[in-house]
């Protein structure tokens, strides 16, 4: 999927609801939107507003798809702006 078709589905979600600005929860076409929006890591603090701002959704829905994409296993976690090397 690129930019354009992301940026198009983000817009239909937001048209299609009658009662938010923004989505609610979390589904695979916005995880993927944020995704494509990170950069390399280390993250410099408050990427996640970044991402928020330049999408338009909220700082909680980005921070919680984050979180999902470390679940994951495509980033890894940080700590003010440094990558944590988990020691297993």
């Amino acid at each position: 999927m690129n930019k354009k078709d992301i940026k198009a589905t983000i817009t239909k979600i937001k048209d299609d609801s009658t009662t938010i600005s923004t989505p609610r929860f979390l589904d695979e076409v916005l995880i993927e939107a944020i995704r494509c929006e990170l950069p390399d890591q280390p993250w410099q603090t408050g990427i996640h507003k970044m991402v928020a701002s330049k999408l338009q959704l909220s700082n909680k829905l980005v921070s919680d798809a984050i979180k999902q994409l470390i679940v994951r296993g495509i980033f890894r976690r940080q700590v003010g702006g440094k990558v944590i090397m988990e020691v297993y």
